[in-house]
Protein backbone atom coordinates (compact mmCIF):
# COMPACT_ATOMS: atom_id res chain seq x y z
CA UNK A 1 0.00 0.00 0.00
CA UNK A 2 1.44 3.19 -1.30
CA UNK A 3 4.74 2.37 -2.62
CA UNK A 4 6.05 2.87 -5.70
CA UNK A 5 5.17 5.95 -8.01
CA UNK A 6 2.65 6.41 -11.22
CA UNK A 7 4.20 6.60 -14.85
CA UNK A 8 2.00 7.26 -17.97
CA UNK A 9 4.73 5.09 -19.74
CA UNK A 10 4.46 1.94 -17.04
CA UNK A 11 0.69 2.88 -17.56
CA UNK A 12 0.70 2.32 -21.52
CA UNK A 13 3.07 -0.91 -21.04
CA UNK A 14 0.17 -2.26 -18.99
CA UNK A 15 -2.71 -1.70 -20.86
CA UNK A 16 -0.89 -2.98 -24.13
CA UNK A 17 0.02 -5.99 -22.38
CA UNK A 18 -4.02 -6.31 -20.92
CA UNK A 19 -5.35 -5.34 -24.71
CA UNK A 20 -7.68 -3.15 -22.68
CA UNK A 21 -7.97 -1.01 -26.18
CA UNK A 22 -9.75 -4.01 -27.50
CA UNK A 23 -11.66 -5.19 -24.51
CA UNK A 24 -15.21 -4.58 -23.50
CA UNK A 25 -15.65 -3.21 -19.83
CA UNK A 26 -17.07 -6.80 -19.01
CA UNK A 27 -14.07 -8.47 -20.00
CA UNK A 28 -11.92 -5.47 -17.91
CA UNK A 29 -13.71 -5.07 -14.80
CA UNK A 30 -15.09 -7.58 -12.35
CA UNK A 31 -18.30 -9.37 -12.73
CA UNK A 32 -19.35 -9.80 -9.15
CA UNK A 33 -18.10 -7.87 -5.92
CA UNK A 34 -14.47 -8.68 -5.33
CA UNK A 35 -13.48 -10.14 -2.36
CA UNK A 36 -10.78 -7.01 -1.66
CA UNK A 37 -13.48 -4.61 -2.61
CA UNK A 38 -15.86 -5.37 0.05
CA UNK A 39 -16.63 -3.37 2.69
CA UNK A 40 -17.76 -5.54 5.27
CA UNK A 41 -15.39 -5.65 7.68
CA UNK A 42 -13.20 -2.79 7.03
CA UNK A 43 -12.56 -0.44 9.39
CA UNK A 44 -10.00 2.10 8.18
CA UNK A 45 -8.19 2.67 4.78
CA UNK A 46 -5.31 4.96 5.54
CA UNK A 47 -2.81 6.81 3.24
CA UNK A 48 0.64 7.08 5.11
CA UNK A 49 3.60 9.15 4.16
CA UNK A 50 6.71 6.95 4.02
CA UNK A 51 10.08 7.44 3.20
CA UNK A 52 9.73 6.95 -0.47
CA UNK A 53 6.49 9.58 -0.27
CA UNK A 54 6.77 11.85 2.88
CA UNK A 55 3.99 14.26 1.31
CA UNK A 56 1.55 11.79 0.84
CA UNK A 57 -1.99 13.02 -0.24
CA UNK A 58 -5.15 10.85 0.09
CA UNK A 59 -7.27 11.18 -3.05
CA UNK A 60 -10.42 9.31 -3.47
CA UNK A 61 -12.14 8.57 -6.79
CA UNK A 62 -15.78 7.43 -6.22
CA UNK A 63 -17.26 5.67 -9.72
CA UNK A 64 -21.13 5.56 -10.29
CA UNK A 65 -21.64 1.72 -11.26
CA UNK A 66 -25.15 2.12 -11.81
CA UNK A 67 -26.10 2.06 -15.78
CA UNK A 68 -26.06 5.34 -16.10
CA UNK A 69 -22.85 5.88 -16.03
CA UNK A 70 -21.43 2.73 -16.69
CA UNK A 71 -18.80 4.42 -19.49
CA UNK A 72 -16.79 6.51 -17.21
CA UNK A 73 -14.95 3.78 -15.41
CA UNK A 74 -14.52 2.22 -19.05
CA UNK A 75 -12.88 5.37 -20.20
CA UNK A 76 -10.88 6.07 -17.32
CA UNK A 77 -9.19 2.98 -17.40
CA UNK A 78 -8.78 2.97 -21.44
CA UNK A 79 -7.85 6.40 -21.77
CA UNK A 80 -8.30 9.31 -18.98
CA UNK A 81 -6.47 7.35 -15.88
CA UNK A 82 -2.74 8.83 -17.08
CA UNK A 83 -4.34 12.36 -17.83
CA UNK A 84 -6.21 12.15 -14.19
CA UNK A 85 -2.64 11.37 -12.76
CA UNK A 86 -0.62 14.04 -14.29
CA UNK A 87 -3.16 16.76 -13.31
CA UNK A 88 -2.96 16.16 -10.04
CA UNK A 89 0.69 16.12 -10.16
CA UNK A 90 0.89 18.84 -12.70
CA UNK A 91 -1.62 20.56 -9.84
CA UNK A 92 1.41 20.44 -7.40
CA UNK A 93 0.58 17.07 -5.66
CA UNK A 94 4.00 15.09 -5.18
CA UNK A 95 3.04 12.23 -3.47
CA UNK A 96 -0.88 11.43 -4.74
CA UNK A 97 -2.08 8.44 -3.04
CA UNK A 98 -5.28 7.10 -5.08
CA UNK A 99 -7.86 5.18 -3.99
CA UNK A 100 -11.05 3.83 -5.84
CA UNK A 101 -14.51 3.00 -4.27
CA UNK A 102 -17.45 2.49 -6.45
CA UNK A 103 -21.31 3.09 -5.81
CA UNK A 104 -24.26 1.73 -6.63
CA UNK A 105 -28.09 1.43 -5.48
CA UNK A 106 -28.91 0.22 -2.02
CA UNK A 107 -32.26 -0.71 -2.88
CA UNK A 108 -31.55 -2.87 -5.47
CA UNK A 109 -28.13 -3.20 -6.26
CA UNK A 110 -25.86 -6.76 -4.81
CA UNK A 111 -22.70 -4.60 -4.16
CA UNK A 112 -23.68 -0.98 -3.27
CA UNK A 113 -20.98 -0.11 -1.59
CA UNK A 114 -17.06 -0.93 -2.80
CA UNK A 115 -13.79 -0.11 -1.19
CA UNK A 116 -10.29 -0.14 -2.84
CA UNK A 117 -7.49 0.71 -0.96
CA UNK A 118 -4.86 3.67 -1.57
CA UNK A 119 -2.45 3.33 -3.71
CA UNK A 120 1.26 5.30 -5.71
CA UNK A 121 2.04 2.64 -7.70
CA UNK A 122 0.59 1.97 -11.47
CA UNK A 123 0.21 -1.14 -11.32
CA UNK A 124 -1.58 -1.00 -7.98
CA UNK A 125 -3.89 1.44 -8.89
CA UNK A 126 -5.11 0.34 -12.05
CA UNK A 127 -5.48 -3.29 -10.41
CA UNK A 128 -8.23 -1.45 -7.48
CA UNK A 129 -10.07 0.67 -10.36
CA UNK A 130 -10.49 -3.13 -12.60
CA UNK A 131 -11.37 -4.80 -9.33
CA UNK A 132 -14.52 -2.89 -9.38
CA UNK A 133 -18.02 -4.27 -10.18
CA UNK A 134 -19.76 -2.47 -12.85
CA UNK A 135 -22.88 -3.54 -11.65
CA UNK A 136 -25.26 -1.34 -14.29
CA UNK A 137 -28.34 -1.47 -11.91
CA UNK A 138 -29.70 1.37 -10.48
CA UNK A 139 -33.17 1.40 -9.10
CA UNK A 140 -35.07 3.87 -10.93
CA UNK A 141 -35.29 6.01 -7.46
CA UNK A 142 -33.40 9.30 -8.49
CA UNK A 143 -30.31 8.60 -6.48
CA UNK A 144 -27.54 6.36 -5.66
CA UNK A 145 -25.90 5.50 -2.10
CA UNK A 146 -23.92 8.37 -1.96
CA UNK A 147 -24.66 8.43 1.85
CA UNK A 148 -22.96 4.60 2.49
CA UNK A 149 -19.40 6.23 1.50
Amino acid sequence: MGHGTFSSAAYTTLSNERSYATKSAREIFGQELHEEMNPLGVEIRESRDSEEHPNSIAIQVWLDVTGSMHRIPENLVKESLPHLMLDIMDAGVDDPQLFFGAIGDHTCDRSPLQVGQFESDTELIVKWLTNSHLEGGGGGNDGESYLLA
